[in-house]
């Protein structure tokens, strides 16, 4: 037997499912569904909703409600990306130089000694 609340959602059309996510379709999500899409906390994404306003992950808050964008989440979450150790790129933007623009180094191959 299916259970009735499934057999209820599956009949109605794909915008209308509660709690599903449409790859292709720029949604405004609830706190809840990005905490689903995003895999972090509630607590985290208020967390980067109280940031200044300048790197605050933005949102919409009709009411008492707040709904994030799916693609202003991805086009924010971009700024967290990195590359390598964390601590070896604060390091070399403390000496002033920039761990994006460093040239491509190889090790260097072993030569043998006779």
């Amino acid at each position: 037997m299916t259970d009735p609340r499934l057999r209820n959602s599956l009949s109605r059309p794909p915008d209308q499912r509660l709690g599903e996510l449409d790859p292709g379709r720029d949604e405004y999500l609830t706190l809840e569904q990005l905490r689903g899409y995003a895999k972090l906390s509630v607590r985290t994404l208020r967390n980067y909703l109280n940031l200044p306003p300048a790197v605050a992950l933005p949102c919409y808050r009709p009411g008492r409600k707040v709904l994030v964008k799916r693609t202003e989440f991805d086009a924010w979450f971009v700024q967290y990306r990195q590359r390598g150790k964390p601590v070896l790129a604060r390091v070399l933007r403390e000496l002033g130089l920039d761990p994006e623009r460093l040239p491509e180094t190889r090790r260097a191959e072993k030569v043998s000694v006779r």
